[in-house]
């Protein structure tokens, strides 16, 4: 039976600003936008078959949420593929949309 959720080498980067401390910094921040790359999540890799049941534990900070999002489509995943019953949540195809659970 093939899995219905077949997540491999899933990974989520964040670009987000780099802010200086101090009144100076904030004027440099305004003039200069500097920004820097957080990782979520990297190398995630599951599979789930259809008649399974399961619980998704990590640690806070792990990227727990961000997987689930990723699973409903919500944000985009920086590196893996996360195929959810053959289609790719990001793209929020019509069909899959339209399935019933």
């Amino acid at each position: 039976m093939p899995a219905i959720i077949a997540v491999a080498g899933l990974g989520k980067t964040y670009r987000v600003p780099d802010k200086q401390p101090s009144l100076a910094g904030t004027v440099r921040d305004v003039l200069r936008r500097r920004t820097c790359n957080v990782q979520a999540m990297r190398h995630v890799s599951v599979q789930i078959q259809p008649v399974a049941m399961v619980g998704y534990l990590r640690a806070s900070g792990a990227g727990t949420t961000t997987t689930l999002k990723m699973l409903c489509g919500l944000p985009h995943p920086s590196a893996g593929r996360l195929p959810v019953a053959g289609h790719l949540p990001q793209r929020r195809q019509e069909t899959f949309r339209a399935r019933s659970p």
